[in-house]
Order: structure tokens, then sequence, then C-alpha cells
């Protein structure tokens, strides 16, 4: 899928780095009825979001079932569908199911999603609640400290899939004395003072996973589609 990106629509939003949404209550309804996306696509799941998009492309994603099957193996005639999905073109005029492939910022407004979300991080990583205070005051100031997220890692055994959290403007003094005025100046913002005992980083080795050994044969394969990404981000930053 990436390397058919790159080929014919290298503007377009990679999968590898953009998050997906719906814009369009009727795509979304269709998954719902047809169910065939997987045990993840549930009312559990479904959250209202709000977007702040660097930048975005609505593709039809009814394509990815003539790319992939099922059982995650690439179908005969793949890359005419994969053409066929960056085109931004529908496959069918009636049943389109359209995403929008973003690279940007998001906030969950659904109450119901946070409300779990907090559950399972007391319940994992009860030592950490004090790391999450903090991130969501930095929230008020338009910091993305304590954001998680993925990354590929290349180490001595091949290449994995690794889970980080950004803590970045901790470290930055002017940062650390408008958060401490956060209170006053944007009380809205303010959740509360972060418990000095619970500022322990969680461990997010579990969610890891290797994806490709020095011995695979779609070694190399993969490190040339990883450099040609990176060269295309780099091209895209400065135009």
């Amino acid at each position: 899928m990436e390397r058919v990106r790159l080929a014919t629509n290298p503007n377009s939003v990679s999968r590898l780095r953009g998050v997906f949404v719906f814009d369009d209550i009727e795509s979304l309804s269709r998954i719902w009825d047809s169910n065939k996306w997987g045990g993840h696509f549930t009312d559990e799941y479904l959250a209202d979001v709000s977007v702040w998009a660097k930048q975005s492309t609505r593709v039809d994603a009814a394509w990815i079932e003539d790319i992939i099957s099922d059982q995650g193996q690439l179908l005969p005639d793949w890359e005419a569908a994969a053409v066929g999905y960056w085109s931004g073109k529908p496959k069918s005029e009636d049943t389109p199911i359209w995403e929008v492939l973003v690279e940007g910022r998001f906030c969950i407004w659904s109450m119901h999603s946070k409300e779990e979300a907090l559950k399972e991080i007391s319940a994992i990583w009860p030592n950490s609640l004090g790391l999450l205070t903090y991130s969501m005051n930095c929230f008020g100031l338009g910091s993305l400290d304590g954001q998680c997220f993925s990354g590929i890692t290349g180490h001595d055994e091949g290449i994995s899939v690794d889970h980080y959290l950004r803590m970045v403007d901790s470290k930055d003094s002017d940062f650390i004395n408008r958060l401490a005025r956060l209170p006053i100046e944007k009380p809205k913002f303010y959740v509360g003072n972060p418990d000095p005992e619970k500022m322990y980083l969680p461990d997010l080795t579990g969610y890891s996973k290797k994806i490709c050994t020095k011995g695979d044969a779609n070694f190399t394969a993969l490190l040339k589609l990883l450099l040609q990404l990176q060269n295309s981000a780099r091209c895209g930053e400065s135009a």
C-alpha cells in the first residue's frame, strides 16, 4: 500500500503516519451494518472527535476488501485496487466508505471513551496517574507532553514497532512557569496538582511487536520503503 502511494499519489497522507477518522455518517453506518471490519469496530470504541489537521486525504476504504484478505494476505490484483484507493475515487458510487487520513491533532469529546480510558489507566498503571494529570494540564497550554505514539525502531535483531511517551516541554523552564500559572490564567483547563508519588512512566513494552528480523527476506525491502517514506516526509517539510 505504501509503495503504491509513493508511486501514484506521494502527496497524500501515509497510512503509516496518519490516523483515520470518518467524516460521513452514512459511511460509518455501512461498516456497522456489515460488521466486516473486525471485533474492535463496536459501539464501545466509537467516539466523537475534533480534528486539527496539518494535512488530510479522503479515500474510499471499500477498496481495501480487494487489497487484503481477512487473514491479512494480499489478494490477486491488489495493486490495481491500491491505485484505486489512493486515487480518491469511490469504488462504487452507491456504497463508498469514506475515510479521512489525517496528520494532526485530535481531541476526544465522547465522555464514555474518556471515562473508560481513565479506568483502564488506573487499573494498569496506577503509579502513572500523576503523569496523566500533568499531561492533561499540558493540553491547556497546547503542549503534546504525555502523548503516546508508536514508532518504528531498528536494532541488532531487526525492526520492531515500539511505543513512546512524549516528554519534551517538561525540560523547558519557561514552559514550567507557564504551567504554574495555568490555574489562574486558564482555570477551565486546569485539572489539579499532579501527585508527585505517581509520576512513573507507564510500561508500554507489552504493546511492542517485532515486525521483521534481519534474516527475513523482506528486511531489505522494508528498509528501502522506510527510507522512501522518510525522504518523502522531508521533501514535504522543505516545501
